[in-house]
């Protein structure tokens, strides 16, 4: 209602469009969420985040043209935060290039965010380096004490990810050892 309101209240408000456009991603709205997204990059096309969390949420959608908007970001702003990497990482890893998501996923410098560790146990899993996924694992499960394939699956769900991507994630977490 919020995000809405303040839709209505300046139509030409990017962040209010950027709002509302989160608000129907996370209630699994996707065609107010590609509508919103649109019209928010429409009224900036060159502002650096939300062209790089709406690249982010493209590519948990499988977007081709998520990796595009996160590059463009990138370039925009030279001194981005590092997790527009989460884009990269997934983008490579959705498409088995695993040594590209790891160099992705190595740059992002959040240590107290738990989907990086999530990221990099998958690749190392990925790439049979049992002892780094292990490794990676257990820092996961020192930010998110319980984090198991259960809730694994919830929180992809909640990204609005499809069913093959979830079962690769939760294959390759299965394989780096994380508890069901």
């Amino acid at each position: 209602d919020a995000a809405q309101r303040a839709v209505a209240a300046d139509p030409t408000s990017q962040w209010a469009h950027h709002a509302l456009a989160l608000v129907s991603f996370y209630r699994h709205e996707l065609d107010a969420f590609f509508a919103e997204a649109e019209r928010a990059i429409a009224l900036n096309p060159n502002h650096a985040f939300p062209l790089a969390e709406f690249g982010q949420h493209l590519c948990f959608l499988g977007d081709e043209r998520g990796i595009a908007f996160v590059k463009k970001a990138m370039k925009l702003d030279p001194f981005h935060p590092t997790w527009f990497y989460i884009a990269i990482t997934v983008h490579h890893f959705e498409r088995g290039e695993y040594e590209q998501a790891l160099v992705a996923a190595r740059k992002i410098t959040m240590p107290r965010l738990y989907w990086p560790k999530i990221h990099l146990a998958a690749i190392y899993a990925q790439l049979g380096r049992d002892k780094e996924a292990q490794a990676a694992l257990e820092e996961l499960l020192k930010l998110y004490p319980g984090f198991s394939i259960e809730i694994l699956v919830e929180e992809l769900r909640k990204y609005n990810a499809t069913e093959d991507r979830i079962q690769r994630f939760v294959a390759a977490l299965r394989k780096a050892g994380l508890p069901e």
